[in-house]
């Protein structure tokens, strides 16, 4: 009902108190269906699916503050299994699925997936758009999800679609709470390296990307590929999160090979309100972290040589690792079933 919005604004115009309505919708009130934005009466406050503390697969020993500060890791337990993460990714941060079987947890998704792409495109400001279109681009992010997709990749796989077009639909999505990418980070330095600065493309959930799919957790567990970026997605989904109740923001972090040099990147860049950041590598299994400490620790050494300060913590958020600890070079491993807010 757009029409509150308006109706809300007046009655706190009129009493003049603070704290009068909670208002709460799956999507932003379309132009030109209410008269005044709200700015300086209505706070914006944007929900995400649960975490995984918060649905109680994660166990919270380790606090987020642990990967943007250097402090002691606490002892902790990792509580999952591969299979155990396959399916907290396929049955998504929904409040609905709590108690849901395992073999029925896909439904939810999957009916969100089709209800949006039949309905919710066209009822979000009544402008027609091609349902077959838009189950091509779903599935496209869905395929390229956590990664820096380019626009000519999502048109060449939709086909017969203008970029004009295609900027519509993925504004509609990002509108509906869909997607919510991961901009670029850049250190505060005079650099000469030469940063992509393009999006990382993110459905808010990896429940939506495998349900557009149509994978289920044994097909999920069986595709290392495909799960890796899937982790990543729900590791993501829980750092921001945590840093929005922080004030912290999220980036990522990625520098094109230049003169025959390797290119560097980070999964996750978190920068706090204070100016520190902190970098974060996302890996599933264990076989990876040797490498992922190498290119943190590569990364690290590049800030710094162009004049960045250096990070105020180094960390990899693994899946399969059994227990946290800190490395002999100071990285910070911590298992998704241990991080909590």
């Amino acid at each position: 009902m757009p029409e509150l919005w308006d109706a809300v604004r007046f009655e706190i115009n009129t009493s003049g108190e603070r704290g009068l309505f909670v208002l709460t919708g799956s999507s932003n009130p379309p132009k030109g269906r209410t008269i005044h934005s709200g700015t300086g009466r209505i706070a914006r406050l944007r929900m995400s699916p649960m975490t995984l503390s918060e649905a109680g697969a994660s166990q919270g020993e380790i606090p987020f503050d642990c990967l943007v500060t250097d402090q002691p890791l606490p002892r902790a337990e990792n509580p999952l299994s591969l299979v155990d993460i396959a399916s907290l990714c396929v049955r998504g941060g929904w409040p609905g699925n709590l108690d849901t079987p395992t073999d029925l947890a896909q439904e939810l998704p999957r009916q969100y997936v089709l209800s949006l792409i039949n309905e919710d495109i066209e009822r979000y400001d009544d402008v027609a758009r091609d349902p077959v279109k838009m189950d091509l681009l779903v599935r496209s992010l869905a395929r390229n999800n956590q990664t820096l997709v380019s626009k000519k990749t999502l048109l060449a796989d939709v086909g017969q679609l203008s970029a004009p077009t295609l900027n519509s639909y993925l504004n509609v999505l990002t509108n509906l709470f869909v997607l919510a990418s991961i901009p670029a980070w850049s250190p505060a330095v005079r650099s000469r390296a030469r940063l992509r600065t393009a999006e990382k493309v993110r459905f808010v959930d990896p429940s939506l990307a495998l349900a557009a799919l149509r994978i289920g957790t044994a097909k999920l567990a069986a595709d290392w590929e495909t799960f890796g970026l899937m982790f990543e997605c729900l590791v993501t989904r829980d750092v921001l999160a945590f840093a929005e109740v922080t004030g912290a923001r999220v980036f990522h972090y990625r520098e094109a090979a230049n003169q025959g040099r390797r290119e560097h990147e980070v999964d996750l860049v978190i920068e706090t309100s204070d100016d520190e950041y902190s970098l974060v590598e996302v890996k599933l299994n264990t076989a990876q972290l040797d490498d992922a400490e190498a290119s943190l620790s590569s990364v690290r050494a590049k800030l710094v040589a162009d004049g960045a300060p250096p990070p105020s913590a180094q960390s990899i958020t693994c899946g399969t690792v059994p227990y946290a600890y800190t490395t002999e070079r100071a990285t910070l491993v911590v298992p998704i079933g241990c991080l909590g807010p």
